[in-house]
């Protein structure tokens, strides 16, 4: 899931989502939600990443998949990222990998587990291709009055629109530091 970690980093990290779930809007593709929703039956934090759209009045997830991860330390490796199920609103599917049970023992489906951490590397390549880790970057620029592009190579180029200073980033997290220093909305202060 390194795509939607660039996400959350860029929003402030982990901390910042336990207080505000992040929402990127890129046409043509469903909205990307991200949101903290408590914690997984292991324990660690659970994240929801899901496609939204909208059916009769209803949001209809298309497809959403909670991961846990560790609460602090070691949250933006994705190799620390645990599946707990995957779901898709029509057709109706629901796959639970790790459950906590009325005995309070916590269940793995080891065939679910591999399934969706599959389906997760594949999407999260999407999510990249398709321009959300862009679209967020240009969205929280934008609210600072900063241009954010990305070059042919993947690098990324600033311009703050107040004072016409063009800058070059070659990563993206010089260019997450590169914003830091800018309040983030419901972040904590470095």
């Amino acid at each position: 899931m390194k795509n939607v970690i660039c996400i959350v980093k860029a929003h402030g990290g982990i901390e910042a989502l336990k207080r505000a779930s992040i929402r990127i809007d890129n046409p043509p593709y469903m909205r990307l939600c991200i949101e903290y929703t408590g914690d997984g039956p292991r324990g660690q934090a659970a994240i929801s990443i899901a496609h939204y759209y909208e059916q009769q009045g209803d949001l209809m997830q298309d497809p959403e998949v909670l991961m846990e991860v560790p609460d602090g330390e070691g949250w933006d490796d994705s190799k620390t990222w645990a599946p707990v199920f995957f779901q898709q609103a029509a057709p109706p599917v629901f796959n639970e990998a790790c459950f906590k049970g009325d005995d309070g023992q916590v269940y793995i489906r080891p065939a679910f587990i591999k399934d969706i951490t599959s389906f997760a590397r594949m999407w999260d390549r999407n999510i990249g291709a398709q321009g959300f880790v862009l679209a967020a970057l240009q969205k929280l620029g934008k609210s600072r009055g900063i241009e954010i592009t990305q070059l042919d190579n993947g690098h990324y180029a600033t311009r703050n629109l107040r004072t016409e200073t063009r800058t070059r980033n070659d990563k993206f997290d010089d260019l997450v530091t590169s914003l830091l220093p800018l309040p983030f909305i419901g972040r904590d202060q470095p």
